[in-house]
């Protein structure tokens, strides 16, 4: 029976992404993410705790990430769980990162204007009411509204 480790979270972003290459030429894209979590306590009252993940992006999903990914925006992550462990030089404590490597990127949050964020021009398929020629706004909404099947 085959297994495998397939994580999705929703988050936000750590840092800005950093970019290496492998010896082959292949295009990496790294970044941290942190999930909070909100438990309660004994004692009722409740606690945020903070998950960090680092996500590894290949191929498409490093040049999006590259491109749209800046620290502080929500992302959404799917793809393999990986857990790196080590021992720490300094103390020899066992230690271990959470690793994602990515199948899926995606922005939650809306681009923010001020990032330099043109939010891109319309999609094609839509058009501004007025181009539409059925008259007035009211109109053109009430004759939507009688298409509906409920």
């Amino acid at each position: 029976m085959a297994s495998f480790c397939n994580v999705s979270i929703v988050g936000n972003v750590g840092r800005d992404p950093e970019q290496r290459y492998t010896s082959s030429g292949t295009m990496i894209v790294s970044f941290s993410v942190a999930v909070n979590n909100r438990r309660r306590s004994p004692d009722g009252s409740y606690q945020d705790e903070t998950e960090w993940f680092r996500i590894n992006c290949f191929g498409r999903q490093a040049e999006f990430a590259q491109q749209y990914i800046t620290k502080g925006r929500s992302v959404f992550v799917s793809g393999r769980l990986r857990v790196d462990r080590w021992t720490g030089r300094d103390d020899g404590q066992p230690r271990f990162t959470l690793d994602v490597s990515a199948n899926e990127v995606q922005t939650v949050d809306p681009r923010p204007r001020d990032e330099g964020g043109d939010l891109g021009p319309a999609p094609s398929n839509v058009q501004p009411m007025a181009a539409r020629g059925a008259g007035s706004a009211e109109q053109s909404d009430a004759s939507d509204l009688e298409d509906l099947p409920f």
